[in-house]
């Protein structure tokens, strides 16, 4: 058992704990916050008190504190280690997208903000006549009147770039829509008073709400796939434990 409390605590660089196992907390902190501060006073870095710390804090329940001293551990140790600039980068990406593998859901947050800002420029794509349907009947009739035939599945922005962000997923609508092959289709009639508006607004003689980059939104959903796909790697990775560990 170790009994303490924060007034007993040492001075930074006056505490060594390698080596020191304890099985449970009494009347002690318990939260990993404050344990990892306990940690951070020892004079240099050891895993050992990480993997302790862990493993006491899994026992007693706290899931998400024992992933927290295994991501500070982790992030410690990577730190002390002499890397090359290429390793020091590979680390970076790892930490903010999967905290080493002990936090997999950061990526998941990074697809959802990649598919919201998909979302946005798409839209804006579409609004701006650069997101066109790829079927060439289709293709035809939008072209002459400014909208698809009425069989067409209609664009939604947000679902396309969803889908673009998330490889795996496929509902229908990138399918059926993709950046204009030219520039000079125009604007699209639009159905919703909202969007019209959207496309009608002149700021200075611009219109800021219209993207007619026909080869800007090409580029954006190549690098978007790209993206997605390299995101759902290592939320994979990171949840059946592949580089947890890793150096």
């Amino acid at each position: 058992m170790l009994l303490d409390d924060k007034a007993s605590w040492p001075e930074k660089g006056n505490l060594l704990l390698d080596g020191f196992v304890y099985q449970r907390f009494v009347n002690s902190p318990t939260d990993a916050r404050t344990r990892l501060a306990w940690l951070d006073r020892q004079s240099e870095f050891k895993p050992q008190p990480y993997l302790q710390l862990a493993k006491v804090l899994r026992e007693t329940g706290d899931d998400r504190g024992a992933r927290e001293a295994l991501f500070e551990m982790e992030d410690r140790r990577r730190k002390e280690q002499n890397h090359r600039w290429w390793q020091s980068r590979w680390d970076c990406v790892l930490k903010a997208t999967i905290g080493y593998g002990q936090i997999p859901g950061r990526a998941l947050g990074w697809l959802l903000l990649l598919a919201a800002v998909g979302g946005v420029l798409s839209g804006l794509a579409y609004l701006g006549g650069a997101i066109v349907p790829n079927d060439k009947d289709a293709y035809k009739v939008f072209e002459e009147r400014g909208y698809p035939p009425d069989y067409y599945p209609q664009f939604n922005p947000f679902i396309y770039s969803f889908e673009h962000s998330f490889p795996l997923v496929s509902l229908g609508v990138k399918d059926h829509w993709a950046p204009a092959p030219t520039t000079t289709l125009g604007i699209p009639v639009l159905q919703f008073s909202a969007s019209r508006a959207l496309s009608d607004s002149d700021i200075l003689g611009c219109h800021p709400f219209r993207l007619n980059v026909e080869w800007l939104i090409r580029w954006w959903v190549w690098l978007q796939v790209r993206i997605g796909w390299g995101l759902t790697t290592l939320f994979v990775a990171g949840l059946t434990g592949v580089v947890k560990g890793s150096s």
